[in-house]
Parts: C-alpha cells; sequence; structure tokens
C-alpha cells in the first residue's frame, strides 16, 4: 500500500480469487493483498464484492474506493480516499 502524495489518499495492489469457497484476506511477500471472494467474476459482481469487503473492513463507504487498474483482471490497484490514519494500522492485522 502506497499514500499517493495526496492527503487521504492511498492505492493498494489486490490480487482477487473469485469464486473462493471461503471469503479471507492475506499477504503476498511482495506485499500485494490476497482477497479471496466467494462472488463469481460475472458482470462486475466479483469487483462489487470486493469494494463491499473492502468498505466493510475500513468502515469507510463504498464510494471512497475506485478501482484504477485492472478492472477485468485479477491484478488490481485499489484508489482509496479517506481521512482516516487507521487505514495502515488495519492493513497491519491482516496476517501472512
Amino acid at each position: 500500500m502506497q499514500n499517493t502524495g495526496s492527503d487521504g489518499v492511498y492505492r493498494i495492489s489486490i490480487k482477487v480469487h473469485p469464486g473462493s469457497k471461503v471469503e479471507k484476506l492475506s499477504w503476498t511477500q511482495e506485499n500485494v493483498l490476497i482477497v479471496n471472494l466467494r462472488a463469481r467474476p460475472v458482470d462486475g459482481a466479483a469487483n462489487d464484492s470486493l469494494i463491499k469487503t473492502l468498505s466493510k473492513l475500513f468502515k469507510i463507504p463504498k464510494s471512497s474506493f475506485r478501482i484504477i487498474q485492472g478492472k477485468t483482471s485479477r491484478s488490481k490497484v485499489i484508489e482509496v480516499i479517506s481521512k482516516k490514519n487507521d487505514i495502515f494500522e488495519i492493513l497491519k492485522l491482516i496476517s501472512i
């Protein structure tokens, strides 16, 4: 995850595994967030589920998230706009 230099704007590299039996979050050695989702990659359902999951995790509105790379790929970059300072702290709690 990186701060873009703009106050309250962050980017998170994410690898999505749609159609998983269990929804979970973890990290790779390269600091990429792995998100397993139950939703299938049909008509944007997996992207919608990803945004909803992140919104619940950070406790900020879904409108604060934007997929800026990889809308049709499993590898994505998500932009998060939030004034909350605890985004880094929340991400540190996700185990490897």
